[in-house]
């Protein structure tokens, strides 16, 4: 049996969305049962456990869903947080003690700390493997102000890792190369193998655009936050006569990026459903995708750069090494670090070069999916 530890996930599933750990579930030879509270981290709310179970039973009918239960909490920045993640690793040490044995598998993600030090806890009393999946580094990888909540969160993260029992790691996964440094610094030294996100084949399927001149289109996709800022692409298009910018997702900052916004070239589709984003992605048939990464905000290899790929619509990346260095390597697209230099990029494409790339992405895309990255590497 492979068990599958899912905080926050039932969001994916209760909007019939595949995910990491569900594509890991699909590609492993047995029973699997993900582990997960009903609490949606994005929306602060609860989410369905008939959808849930529903939405896994037609996906796979060998994987079920456990509900872990916890609290909830309002802002990402709270003790209420804190607790809420505590209480779920707590509940999912008490369910592991309680139902696993020797023979069982049981995948984690690196965040939160408490659900690492837990799982270790419960591997070292009933002997079972345990594999962690590096999706993201805390705390380094938080946007930190300097201060004293982030002096004590780096505190209190690092406490739950340095007691966690490394030993019991049988193998590591992480999605971005810089995150073996974080792995080493914690003592992670088990084996470890570089699997990056990857998209979900069956999602992107209907996208098929090729576009036959350049539109001078430029596409984000994606929750508008802080660690993706659009503010400087904006600026360019309202200062830049010919260029668009389609912007399909909501957020915090859609209201500041309307009010920046004075040119009708840059449109916002606000809020749409997965299964549309496809068919809006055709109608609008776009030339360049755009990951702007905030400095110091180092989600490093996102999913939003896997969706890009998908779509096959070259990709231009700020702020991220990652995700700039796999761009650059691959040939899917360009990289700069810091906004100043991107006009530079932009006055030099073309259409042929477009072209070029949008070729190559299309020829090699599938060696990205989820379905290709992740097939045995779950023994």
């Amino acid at each position: 049996m492979l068990y599958i530890i899912a905080p926050f996930e039932t969001e994916n599933f209760s909007k019939n969305i595949s995910s990491r750990n569900l594509e890991f579930a699909n590609v492993y030879n047995g029973r699997v049962k993900i582990l997960g509270s009903l609490f949606d981290h994005r929306y602060k709310r609860y989410n369905s456990i008939e959808k849930t179970k529903s939405f896994l039973k037609k996906v796979n009918e060998l994987v079920s869903f456990i509900h872990i239960p916890t609290t909830p909490y309002y802002t990402n920045v709270s003790i209420l947080r804190l607790f809420s993640n505590f209480l779920f690793a707590f509940n999912m040490f008490v369910y592991l003690v309680l139902f696993t044995n020797k023979k069982d598998k049981v995948m984690i993600n690196s965040i939160p700390p408490e659900v690492c030090f837990f799982a270790s806890l419960a591997s070292k009393i009933k002997g079972f493997k345990l594999i962690m999946d590096t999706r993201d580094i805390w705390p380094d990888a938080l946007v930190a102000n300097g201060g004293l909540i982030s002096k004590v969160f780096a505190v209190y993260c690092n406490i739950f890792y340095k007691l966690s029992d490394k030993k019991r790691f049988s193998s590591v996964f992480y999605v971005a190369k810089s995150f073996d440094s974080w792995l080493n610094k914690n003592n992670f030294l088990s084996e470890k193998q570089f699997v990056p996100l990857g998209f979900d084949l069956n999602r992107w399927v209907d996208v098929s655009y090729l576009n036959s001149v350049f539109g001078k289109k430029l596409l984000y996709i994606g929750y508008l936050s802080m660690q993706f800022d659009l503010t400087d692409y904006i600026r360019f298009v309202n200062e830049n006569d010919g260029w668009e910018l389609h912007v399909i997702g909501g957020g915090a900052k859609l209201d500041h990026y309307k009010e920046v916004s004075h040119t009708k070239n840059v449109i916002f589709y606000g809020m749409t459903e997965p299964k549309e984003i496809p068919h809006l992605v055709n109608n609008i048939s776009p030339d360049i995708s755009l990951l702007p990464m905030t400095v110091g905000a180092k989600a490093l290899m996102p999913n939003k750069l896997f969706d890009y790929l998908a779509i096959g619509c070259p990709i231009l990346v700020t702020g991220s090494k990652d995700a700039g260095d796999f761009v650059t390597e691959n040939g899917f697209g360009w990289y700069c670090n810091e906004i100043s230099q991107v006009n530079a990029i932009l006055e030099t494409i073309n259409f042929n070069s477009l072209r070029a790339i949008e070729e190559r992405l299309r020829e090699r895309r599938s060696l990205f999916s989820m379905q290709a990255l992740y097939k045995d590497k779950i023994g």
